[in-house]
């Protein structure tokens, strides 16, 4: 199964601005999915460089814009498991990192998507500041 794939399973959507969350719903979700798929088409995953430290993560979530993808459980890609995948927004990236979480710890290997070329994450972050708002 596709990383877009497994994202768009999630059972909850969580925006993180500035370390406060705000769980998406309703039409809100709806939308939010709307953008997020049509931000990731035709994109691609790849090796990701990227290993995850707790403590980093969770202090990195203090600041900036974020998404979080809640499973209702454990759930495996690429054989790495996880319950949780986190993701900082940044507008001007063509590509989302997405950290692992499981069991509430950040640790491990990550997931990188890339957008298709002149895709960037401005739109999702744009609705993610917006949400929150």
């Amino acid at each position: 199964m596709e990383l877009v794939r497994v994202l768009t399973s999630a059972d909850k959507v969580v925006v993180i601005s500035e370390g406060k969350g705000f769980g998406l719903s309703g039409e809100t979700a709806v939308a939010f999915m709307d953008i997020f798929e049509s931000v990731t088409a035709d994109g691609y995953e790849m090796p990701a460089l990227g290993v995850s430290l707790d403590a980093l993560v969770k202090k990195d979530m203090e600041s900036g814009v974020w998404l979080k993808f809640c499973f209702g459980g454990t759930r495996v890609h690429r054989e790495m498991p996880f319950d949780e995948l986190a993701v900082r927004l940044m507008p001007e990236y063509c590509g989302l990192e997405f950290m692992r979480g499981n069991g509430g710890v950040y640790e491990g290997r990550d997931y990188y998507y890339c957008l298709k070329k002149g895709q960037t994450a401005a739109k999702l972050y744009d609705f993610a500041s917006a949400a929150v708002r």
